[in-house]
């Protein structure tokens, strides 16, 4: 239960920002745009379900390469999108820590779309190759 609560309060503060939370409603969503960007509301729903799961005592029943298939094309379709939503930034040395300083705009159309968990991959691929090629590498 205090998991859903937390994630209750945590989509509550990335969905008005600082209307309801003030200060600490910014912080969360400085904090959640800038590390899993729009990637956020996929990670409080991942917690919620596992919250119902354990709430009500479910057993999970996961067939291990099915998950980690689907697991695996989720993140590159993440990494995809989030190279095209970066692909105004430069790469240099300050690529990754800009993608977690757009969150700090607090406009909803300037957040990348993976944030800093992204960013970590994208980096070295479109430093490499350019966007171009990112785009190429991540949709295969």
């Amino acid at each position: 239960m205090a998991l859903l609560l937390f994630c209750l309060i945590v989509m509550l503060a990335i969905c008005s920002g600082s209307a309801i939370f003030a200060g600490f409603g910014q912080a969360i969503c400085y904090f959640m745009y800038g590390t899993f960007g729009y990637g956020s509301f996929f990670v409080v729903f991942l917690l919620a379900c596992l919250g119902v799961w354990l709430t009500f005592e479910k057993r999970i029943k996961i067939k291990v390469r099915p998950a980690l298939f689907l697991s695996l094309t989720v993140y590159m379709l993440f990494l995809l999108f989030h190279s095209v939503s970066t692909r105004d930034f430069t790469v240099d040395g300050n690529y990754i820590s800009a993608c977690y300083d757009a969150a700090a705009s607090a406009q909803f159309s300037s957040y990348t779309f993976g944030g800093v968990l992204s960013a970590i991959l994208v980096y070295p691929v479109a430093s490499l190759t350019t966007f171009i090629g990112a785009y190429i590498i991540f949709s295969l």
